[in-house]
């Protein structure tokens, strides 16, 4: 049975950009860095894939960081939108 991680690095979503943003803390117990992000950036830099991440030393919360008010989660926020507005290219309301 193939990897999912190896699987997610090594092809591109069907229909989607083949980009990548990668967002974890250091204090997730549920999907720990070493055992998932971290793979998965290490796979994605081998596959000379193109891809955006961070990860936040601890940040409150741990895998639900991004629910909790704090400095991370709004940091991460901003960068979903900013890494959504740079590969989507959405297009002016008319």
């Amino acid at each position: 049975m193939p990897d999912p991680i190896s699987s997610l690095a090594a092809e591109p979503c069907r229909g989607h950009q083949n980009t990548d943003l990668v967002l974890n803390t250091t204090g997730d117990k549920t999907a720990p860095v070493q055992l998932h992000g971290g793979r998965l950036i290490e796979l994605l830099k081998a596959h000379n894939k193109v891809f955006e991440s961070k990860i936040y030393d601890n940040a409150p919360g741990g895998h639900i960081f991004a629910e909790v008010d704090s400095p991370e989660a709004r940091d991460s926020e901003q960068r979903i939108f900013e890494f959504l507005a740079k590969y989507l290219h959405p297009q002016a309301a008319p």
